[in-house]
């Protein structure tokens, strides 16, 4: 089951929105069940999307879809399990790393071991390999999957 679609009781933090064009490219975008509008990060790297759920939950997949050129080759996924925020990068944990394709399709990717997925209240999804030269991360869905 989607943790986020028909939900607004979720929080999204992204690192950068390209030239801070909010109104075109922003976070709101990557929830909105569009595939016509897009998160486009600033050039840089390390882009990072932290999602908040509201409570703790079980979740088994990432769903990703890029624009194809604007991936990243790894990803790595930190988790939060309570409701407090990390206050630094080393108050995550890591939680291992995913590597989705240079594709424009919708991709699931499975965390955790096979089966048993993670538990989270916050998830961090770093773009640690961009495929662009400038770092940018072009993205038109984010969503997990899992259980309350």
């Amino acid at each position: 089951m989607s943790l986020l679609k028909n939900s607004t009781e979720f929080k999204v933090k992204v690192s950068s929105t390209l030239n801070k064009d909010s109104k075109s490219f922003g976070k709101q975008y990557l929830t909105d069940g569009s595939d016509e509008t897009c998160w486009n990060s600033d050039q840089g790297t390390s882009q990072w999307i932290i999602i908040e759920l509201p409570q703790p939950s079980s979740i088994s997949h990432l769903h990703l879809m890029f624009q194809g050129g604007f991936t990243s080759s790894e990803v790595q996924v930190f988790a939060a399990p309570t409701g407090t925020l990390p206050s630094s990068s080393s108050e995550w944990i890591d939680v291992g790393s995913v590597y989705p394709e240079d594709s424009n399709k919708e991709q699931a990717l499975a965390l955790g071991e096979a089966g048993v997925g993670i538990k989270a209240q916050s998830v961090k999804i770093v773009f640690s390999k961009p495929g662009d030269t400038y770092g940018r991360i072009v993205l038109y869905k984010v969503d997990l999957v899992g259980t309350v």
